[in-house]
């Protein structure tokens, strides 16, 4: 009898612009399909709050997580997944968050002989508790149901991955489980390394830096103060690109260029000079960080932003402003570094990692 596999996610399958939840998803999705096959591999697409949604499916949604329920799940869906289980005839289950812990509970409850592995973004919990203690309140809105659904994600989950050291600790420490793998952030190869620049620039130009971030707070904090502290230090022209940054970064600096919502992030990453990656907050791994060095970029970025990360030369570590200032002064001037797009494709691209899923089936 075939091995089946659901996968259960409520991003691997958005076409909006692709935030870096949303491609290491993907990443997860394409990898258990190749596993398993295409065929034998069922998904079910959870619909996440989003405050696009209309006010009925918010109402929803809250009272849903009033409930402990979170990341798309409720009372009604979860009993849906379950028939679906028994539908497809499945016997391994992939769940892309670890934010759906009660689904898994009732899952292990029902039939015990299902396997099931559960992917960990970050310790969400922590993140959580973190954005509140900086002073949104509204965060504790969802501090329970991540608490309760992390916790039992890893007291049901047969696998529990984490991206990182870091992550599998913070995890271990908040609920006593140790992540049975790490997987790092891997992306498939979409450069066209005949389009990478070698050649030096010219000195006398302003240095192109290039920042990705979705409207998330740590990217959000981190561009803010980059803009505050360092631009004003520094002879460059910044190009800043995400989800509805223009909503919250109205700065007017004629060294500023924000652009929303781009589908197609390869022509700015061609011709960027630099990536910075200014962030001091979150958990997990920067997805930016492997898309930089897909495209052999140099990165100066904080120790927030390298977690996880192998670095290598061109990876400049900066967790200050003068350190920022000094960084981008002294930085080669090159557009491109072969030793980073090696680091890349020998641990970061999606041929590095899968062997790592395969690990986390028992396959």
């Amino acid at each position: 009898m075939r091995n089946r596999a659901l996968f259960i996610s409520s991003m691997a399958f958005e076409d909006k612009a692709q935030t870096g939840g949303i491609q290491c998803s993907k990443r997860n999705y394409r990898s258990v399909s190749q596993i398993f096959g295409e065929k034998d591999c069922v998904h079910y697409n959870l619909q996440a709050f989003s405050l696009n949604m209309k006010l009925i499916d918010k109402i929803r949604k809250f009272i849903s997580s009033l409930k402990g329920y979170a990341n798309g799940s409720s009372e009604i869906i979860d009993e849906w997944i379950i028939s679906l289980i028994y539908k497809e005839s499945i016997s391994y289950v992939f769940v892309d968050s670890s934010l759906n812990g009660k689904l898994i509970q009732q899952i292990k409850r029902i039939n015990p002989s299902i396997k099931i592995v559960a992917f960990f973004h970050n310790c969400e919990y922590s993140l959580v508790k973190q954005d509140f203690f900086s002073g949104n309140l509204i965060a504790l809105i969802r501090l329970y149901a991540c608490y309760l659904n992390e916790k039992l994600t890893c007291q049901y989950a047969d696998k529990v991955i984490a991206l990182n050291e870091r992550d599998a600790n913070m995890i271990k420490k908040c609920f006593g489980r140790v992540p049975d793998v790490q997987i790092p952030i891997s992306l498939f190869d979409i450069c066209d390394t005949k389009k990478l620049v070698l050649s030096k620039r010219e000195s006398s130009s302003a240095i192109e830096l290039l920042f990705i971030g979705s409207n998330f707070y740590p990217n959000v904090h981190g561009i803010k103060w980059f803009i505050k502290n360092v631009l004003p230090k520094v002879d460059v022209k910044l190009t800043i690109i995400g989800r509805d940054l223009k909503n919250v970064i109205s700065d007017t600096s004629s060294k500023i260029t924000i652009l929303s919502n781009v589908v197609d992030l390869s022509y700015y990453y061609y011709n960027a000079d630099v990536v910075i990656a200014p962030i001091f907050k979150g958990s997990g791994m920067k997805v930016k960080i492997a898309e930089a060095m897909m495209y052999g970029k140099p990165i100066i970025g904080t120790s927030e932003a390298f977690q996880g990360y192998l670095m290598t030369e061109d990876m400049l570590l900066a967790n200050n402003v003068q350190e920022f200032v000094n960084a981008i002064n002294s930085i080669q001037r090159l557009k491109y570094s072969q030793a980073i797009r090696e680091l890349y494709v020998n641990h970061y691209s999606f041929g590095a990692t899968l062997t790592m899923f395969k690990t986390a089936f028992g396959l």
